[in-house]
């Protein structure tokens, strides 16, 4: 026990074991092994230790305390409610307990449950400023911003540097529109706790509330740079972004937050309006319709060898690929395009029979300066917004450049890049010059 008070829990961890050893079913031990498991991060072989320990000792409050804790650490919350139960079956007057099921049942979204079990601690425990700011924030979750508010000043009133206090107190008075008030709150948060990335992000929504655009930008990058993965602050950073006119920046955060959160749905929301205020509401300027595709097959069996990658545009008699016969290592077949077009995809297996499709070819003989300048210096097709140019596009604004053919499948509609000439206008200058 010495050991462990001291905080040497390599030492201390040893003397548990070695009573085990004689007394494999020592209920204290295992607890306290529990406890060593739990302070170390390593909440799973906690709750493995001290269920034994109370599977021996039912009456065991200090290991049921425990348990809760790591259950609600593990996000098992209804086993930590459980286990909170039974601490406060057998010693009601536990104010610590009545906070922490408080905690469990808030994140269970069970507000009012959580408000009783937060007064009852306060009940027992008048002074205890952690269940003074936690009945501030299921009250503010209620929409009850006047006695959140309440709740924060009782706890800052007994801890005046409780960081989080001020934090939370900030966020009820800025629903209630006091933005001034909550930016003070703010700052005397972050006067304590200078790193607290929640009050840099909360400040930076007032600021911007309050129009102070530039130093809301600041406040998020603070925040990013307390916390590089809060997907809110990116997602808040991009609104500020936005509004100051700096929709590329604004982009880039949006899709930043959803890096981190896939499934944050504010960010997905910011990320739509700031494309739809670029003013794409649907589709590309021109597309290829795909009615005339065809497969390039290989007329031998061998080791493939690809020269040309998919997306490239070809020309009539272009080398595509070499097919060699392993029994004739220096003797290859060329593979070349019967005709000019669009190299739609390439085949991927090192071998190949004969018959074998080794690409997928979409002619083109209209609209052929229109797609070529669209081609990169490796004659590469870009892809619609690929090069930052927006891509979406009404129909009335799209233009079809028309193939020949039998459609032998594949995408329907593949989307490029914009067209400076109408390819009508083309396939008209084309026909002048023949």
């Amino acid at each position: 026990m010495q050991h462990h008070s001291a905080g040497r829990l390599p030492q201390a961890e040893r003397s548990y074991q070695q009573i085990l050893q004689s007394d494999p079913n020592q209920p204290v031990a295992l607890h306290l092994l529990g406890v060593i498991a739990h302070q170390t991060g390593k909440a799973e072989v906690a709750v493995e230790f001290i269920t034994k320990a109370v599977a021996i000792k039912p009456d065991f409050v200090e290991a049921y305390i425990v348990l809760g804790n790591a259950f609600q650490e593990l996000g098992k919350l209804d086993q930590a409610i459980s286990s909170y139960a039974k601490v406060l079956a057998m010693a009601p007057d536990y104010a610590e307990v009545h906070n922490n099921l408080g905690n469990a049942l808030q994140e269970l979204g069970k507000l009012d449950e959580a408000v009783a079990s937060y007064c009852k601690a306060l009940d027992i425990k008048p002074d205890y400023t952690e269940a003074h700011n936690n009945l501030g924030v299921a009250l503010n979750l209620l929409g009850k911003f006047d006695g959140a508010v309440a709740s924060y000043q009782k706890a800052l009133s007994m801890a005046p540097d409780y960081a989080d206090a001020h934090n939370n107190l900030g966020v009820a008075l800025q629903a209630l529109g006091k933005l001034d008030e909550a930016a003070a709150s703010y700052h005397k948060a972050l006067s304590v706790a200078p790193d607290l990335a929640e009050a840099h992000n909360n400040l930076g929504n007032t600021l911007r509330d309050l129009g102070k655009l530039d130093e809301a930008v600041a406040s998020y990058h603070k925040a990013l740079a307390s916390s590089p993965d809060y997907a809110e602050a990116h997602s808040n950073l991009g609104i500020a972004l936005k509004n100051l006119g700096k929709q590329d920046e604004a982009l880039a955060s949006f899709r930043q937050a959803l890096a981190i959160a896939p499934d944050y749905p504010e960010a997905h929301s910011n990320l739509g309006n700031a494309l739809l205020s670029l003013g794409h509401p649907g589709r590309p300027r021109f597309r290829l319709p795909p009615s005339g595709s065809v497969w390039l097959r290989s007329d031998y069996g061998g080791l493939l060898d690809v020269l040309t990658p998919a997306g490239s545009f070809i020309e009539e008699g272009e080398l595509v690929a070499t097919v060699t016969d392993p029994e004739y290592p220096g003797k290859s077949m060329e593979i070349r395009t019967p005709t000019q077009g669009l190299l739609i995809c390439t085949a991927t297996h090192p071998f190949v029979t004969t018959g074998t499709p080794i690409g997928h070819l979409l002619p083109i003989i209209k609209g052929l300066k229109t797609v070529r300048r669209r081609l990169d210096e490796e004659g590469l097709l870009v892809l619609s917004g690929a090069d930052g140019d927006p891509p979406w596009r009404e129909d009335d604004d799209i233009e079809d450049i028309s193939v020949e053919g039998v459609w032998e499948g594949g995408s329907p509609d593949a989307e490029w890049g914009e067209n400076p000439e109408s390819a009508a206008e083309e396939e008209a200058e084309e026909a002048d010059q023949i």
